[in-house]
């Protein structure tokens, strides 16, 4: 997660997250998908005056809307919203909340699992991107994310 602001240089740290959220889709538009976040961020790498950006940890939460397309016996889903976020920074009691954009391109591939539908159980596989307003840091976010989607309703697949 590289960081910079004003007279400050480009900084990069590793982080890692846990996401959890609901789609509510209708055919090809998925009209809102809502998420809450667990993430953290590392301490980014020095520069030369030994200055850099601290640890922060904190929950998200985010409201997202797209478009998905068929991919063969896969789907495509093309997501865009923003974020709320709450973080605080590792070792101290300082806490802020601030807020994000995102994109999210994801892949859903079906598989079949015996007593279920082949379209309702998918593994899913994305490339979240967030762009932080952090005070006067800002923050661009990429990051690659994988789990599992389970369908409700009467079909699932588009």
């Amino acid at each position: 997660m590289p960081s910079w602001e004003e007279e400050r240089p480009f900084l990069s740290a590793a982080g890692f997250g846990f996401d959890a959220g609901i789609d509510v889709a209708l055919d090809h538009w998925i009209i809102c998908r809502s998420g809450l976040a667990f993430f953290s961020v590392g301490g980014s790498a020095f520069d030369a005056s030994l200055w850099h950006y601290r640890a922060f940890e904190g929950l998200s939460l985010s409201l997202e809307s797209g478009y998905r397309f068929a991919l063969g016996g896969a789907e495509l889903d093309l997501l865009a919203g923003g974020a709320i976020s709450a973080s605080r920074y590792t070792s101290t009691s300082l806490v802020t909340a601030y807020f994000s954009i995102l994109a999210k391109p994801r892949l859903l591939i079906p598989i079949q699992v015996r007593g279920l539908d082949a379209r309702q159980l998918g593994i899913m596989v994305g490339l979240p991107m967030h762009y932080l307003f952090r005070g006067a840091a800002q923050s661009f976010s990429l990051g690659i994310e994988a789990g599992v989607g389970l369908r409700l309703g009467k079909k699932g697949g588009i």
